[in-house]
C-alpha cells in the first residue's frame, strides 16, 4: 500500500472549470477505483474547499484531507522567493501527484507526478494579460517539469509540445485522457427559463477569453444569410474578457446575441442538447471538454483543425480553420441546413465519446502512480 498526496487546491472554488473538473472526476475516479492505496488529499489557506465534492467524498474511506495551515498570499510568496515551507513535511507521502501547475516546494527525496493540460501560456502569450504572464513565468514550469519522475500529458499534441517547448525527453511523459462526465438531464422547461434562452440558438460554452476565439464566432454569426438563429455565449470571465463584451455590444446583430454567466454544471447538459451546434473555434487547446460533453447531448460540434482537438474528436465533429471566418460560417450554414449531415455526425460523435470515461483515466493513473 502507497500514500499517495494530492493537490486538490484548484477545488476551492465554488464554480469549477477546466482544471478543477479535471481534479475533482479524477480524484473522485481515483478513490471509486484503487482499493490499495490512501490519498491525501491537501489544501491550503482558509478558502473552504467546492461543496459538492466534499459530498462527493461521503461514500469513499481511503483518503484524508490534510490542511496546510499557511495563508495562500503569504504561502505562495515565499515559496517564490525561498523555496519553502517543503509540502512534505506537513502532508507525510510516498508519491505527490500535481494535477496542475502551481506553486509547491518538496524535499529532493520525495518524488512527484505532474499533470499538463496544455502550453499555451509558452506557446501563446500574447492570450494572456501581463499579471498571467508574470505569474506563469514564476511557478518556473520548465523546472518543475525537469524535475518530475513523470508527466501525465492529456492528449499527444500536449506531449508533444512539453518535448518541443520544455526539452523533456518523451519515454518520461505518459499521455492520459481526461474522461467526460455523464450528467442526469434535467426538465428542459425549467433550463430555459433559469437562463432565458430562445427556442433556436447556437452556443458557445467555456471560459471568456481570447485564446477560445470567441470574436470569430461573432463575426460569423454576422454572416449567416436567412438566420433565425440566436447566439448564447456562456462561460465564466476569464483574462482580457473586456474586449470580447466590446465585440458584442457593438455586433450588428446584438441584438440576437446573449451573454451568460457561468453556467452550473448540472445544468450544461439540457443546454447542449437545446443547441443547434457547439461552436469552439479555438486557437488552442490541450483537450478540450465542451465538444465530447456536447456530443453526449446529440449537439453537433463545430470545432478547430489545431492542437489536440482533431485528435480528441477525429471525424466527428466538423473541423474549420479557426483563423478562417468564412469558413465557420459556411459549416454554420451547412448544419443549419442540412439535416442528414447532422445525423451523421451524430453517428460517429457516439462512437467518440464513449472512448472517454473517467474509469479508464483512474486505471491508468493507477498503474503510473503506483509502478
Amino acid at each position: 500500500m502507497a500514500n499517495i498526496a494530492v493537490d486538490i487546491r484548484s477545488l476551492q472554488v465554488n464554480q469549477l472549470t477546466g482544471v478543477g473538473i479535471y481534479t475533482r472526476e479524477a480524484v473522485l475516479a481515483l478513490l471509486k477505483n484503487d482499493h490499495k492505496n490512501k490519498y491525501r488529499l491537501f489544501y491550503s489557506g482558509f478558502k473552504p474547499i467546492n461543496l459538492d465534492f466534499l459530498k462527493a467524498l461521503d461514500e469513499f474511506s481511503n483518503f484524508s484531507l490534510i490542511r496546510i495551515p499557511w495563508p495562500n498570499k503569504i504561502l505562495n510568496l515565499c515559496l517564490w522567493i525561498f523555496n519553502f515551507p517543503k509540502f512534505d513535511l506537513f502532508v507525510k507521502a510516498d508519491l505527490f501527484w500535481f494535477p496542475n501547475f502551481n506553486f509547491w516546494s518538496l524535499s529532493k527525496k520525495t518524488p512527484y507526478i505532474l499533470t499538463v493540460h496544455d502550453l499555451a501560456f509558452i506557446r501563446y502569450p500574447q492570450f494572456y494579460s501581463k499579471k498571467m504572464r508574470f505569474w506563469h513565468k514564476a511557478l518556473w514550469p520548465k523546472a518543475k517539469l525537469r524535475k518530475a519522475q513523470k508527466i501525465i500529458a492529456v492528449s499527444e499534441n500536449t506531449k508533444k509540445d512539453i518535448v518541443e517547448l520544455a526539452g523533456i525527453a518523451p519515454e518520461k511523459i505518459e499521455v492520459i485522457y481526461s474522461g467526460v462526465e455523464i450528467m442526469p438531464a434535467k426538465e428542459a422547461s425549467l433550463i430555459k427559463e433559469k437562463y432565458g434562452l430562445p427556442d433556436k440558438f447556437l452556443l458557445y460554452l467555456g471560459t471568456i477569453e481570447p485564446r477560445k476565439n470567441i470574436i470569430s464566432i461573432i463575426s460569423a454569426f454576422e454572416k449567416l444569410i436567412n438566420n433565425d438563429y440566436s447566439l448564447i455565449i456562456a462561460g465564466g470571465r476569464g483574462w482580457l474578457y473586456k474586449k470580447i463584451e466590446k465585440r458584442i455590444s457593438t455586433s450588428t446583430k446584438k441584438d440576437k446575441i446573449k451573454l451568460i454567466n457561468y453556467i452550473a454544471p448540472e445544468d450544461q447538459p439540457i443546454i447542449y442538447s437545446l443547441a443547434k451546434s457547439l461552436l469552439w473555434p479555438s486557437f488552442y487547446e490541450g483537450f478540450g471538454f465542451p465538444p465530447l460533453e456536447a456530443q453526449q447531448q446529440n449537439c453537433n460540434v463545430i470545432t478547430s483543425a489545431n492542437s489536440s482537438l482533431p485528435e480528441v474528436v477525429k471525424n466527428s465533429a466538423l473541423l474549420i480553420d479557426p483563423y478562417n471566418t468564412e469558413e465557420l460560417t459556411q459549416c454554420l450554414a451547412q448544419l443549419i441546413n442540412n439535416d442528414k449531415l447532422k445525423q451523421n455526425l451524430n453517428l460517429k460523435a457516439e462512437k467518440n465519446f464513449k472512448n472517454y470515461t473517467w474509469t479508464n483515466t483512474a486505471e491508468k493513473m493507477i498503474r503510473l502512480l503506483t509502478n
